[in-house]
């Protein structure tokens, strides 16, 4: 049985950024409790070959302003 991961663990499973998978959660990604298994990332991202962690994959740019760091 896979095991579920937090936001930072499965940030560094697949060798990205927390930010990374911030931005896959905006475009759709599914964390239910903020934890997903790595298949199920691996999963969607082969869904999505183009998909890259800019501003372009949010819904609105007012995400963008909301969770800027200050």
């Amino acid at each position: 049985m896979m095991e579920y991961l937090t936001r930072k663990e499965l940030a560094a499973a697949l060798g990205h950024s927390r930010w990374y998978v911030w931005v896959m959660e905006k475009a759709g990604f599914v964390m239910i409790g903020g934890r997903a298994r790595l298949e199920a990332a691996l999963t969607w991202l082969a869904e999505r070959p183009r998909f890259r962690a800019s501003r372009q994959h949010l819904p609105t740019s007012a995400n963008i302003r909301k969770h800027r760091k200050r």
